[in-house]
């Protein structure tokens, strides 16, 4: 696959938000900052589907029986950034945002573009982040995005996307040596996780894979832990839930500045 049209988009939104529905326990497990409320995996998922459901409700456009690659593009942020819940699904929905300012005025989408759309929409999450902390899903993101940077501009799709997620993967196992609570705890960085899945779904579509995905066929990526660490891997992931906490909660708002 070389290009993306509108209906690839959502094709492969829908089988990565598949492929998040399939973890999301397991992430919510991983959570341990900045707040340890066990909620990553279920607000990254609450995120990706409104915006589907942003995407799903476009009308078609006279000339064809999908909406234009822009306006699609621009629905999916929009869902995204409106549906949004914690942290994470702020910093997310700021990658897609990102993402569609790049994608402007495109009919479609190669490589090249998508490369630049990644280094958007990294660059976007990070400053919609007062204090950002290395660790965490924004450096998952900016790693993938560097590694896609200098690939071929007629690459193959699944090629860049398998980079990507090599990328990411290598970067999550890593936040352990970033950020003391993960290497406390043993885990990943929950946030970093549930990206790193979505990339694989998207991965999954870019190979052929369009129906729903077994979550045994997924990976959650070990931490990285130095040998003088006194954790030792995955804490909590198979309890259901976060293991650190037993309430907790955050809250978001959106300010619309209006046009008066």
């Amino acid at each position: 696959m070389a290009v993306l049209g509108s209906r690839e988009v959502g094709e492969m939104l829908a089988v990565a938000t598949g492929c998040l529905e399939a973890k999301a326990s397991q992430i919510d497990a991983l959570n341990v900052f900045p707040i340890p409320d066990g909620d990553t995996g279920t607000n990254m998922l609450l995120t990706m589907r409104s915006a589907l459901r942003a995407l799903r409700a476009l009308p078609a456009t006279r000339a064809a029986a999908e909406p234009g690659f822009e306006a699609a593009a621009e629905a999916v942020a929009r869902g995204a950034l409106l549906g949004a819940r914690g942290n994470s699904g702020v910093i997310l929905s700021q990658f897609l945002v990102g993402m569609a300012q790049e994608l402007r005025g495109a009919r479609e989408i190669g490589c090249a573009e998508l490369g630049r759309a990644f280094g958007r929409g990294s660059a976007l999450a990070y400053q919609a982040v007062s204090e950002p902390v290395e660790g965490t899903m924004l450096t998952v993101m900016r790693e993938a995005s560097e590694a896609v940077r200098s690939l071929e501009a007629d690459g193959d799709l699944a090629t860049f996307l398998e980079v990507a997620l090599r990328a990411a993967g290598e970067a999550l196992a890593s936040t352990p040596e970033l950020l003391p609570e993960l290497r406390e705890a043993g885990v990943v960085d929950a946030g970093g996780q549930g990206l790193y899945t979505l990339l694989e779904g998207a991965s999954l579509y870019a190979r052929g894979q369009r129906e729903a995905v077994a979550e045994d066929s997924l990976h959650l990526i070990p931490a990285r832990l130095s040998t003088a660490s006194p954790a030792g891997g995955l804490a909590g992931a198979d309890a259901g839930g976060s293991p650190f906490t037993s309430y907790g909660y955050c809250l978001e708002f959106i300010l619309d500045h209006g046009t008066g």
